[in-house]
């Protein structure tokens, strides 16, 4: 994954907001499978 790496990237989605798309960046860095990540 690209933050591991000190990587920049930029992320565009249509069907996901702002936070869903952060959730998913924390599930990858943290490896915590989404379902498991409540709110």
């Amino acid at each position: 994954m690209a933050v591991t790496q000190d990587k920049a990237v930029a992320i565009f989605s249509l069907e996901m907001g702002a936070e869903q798309i952060v959730d998913r960046i924390i599930s990858e860095v943290a490896q915590i499978p989404m379902h498991k990540i409540t709110k």
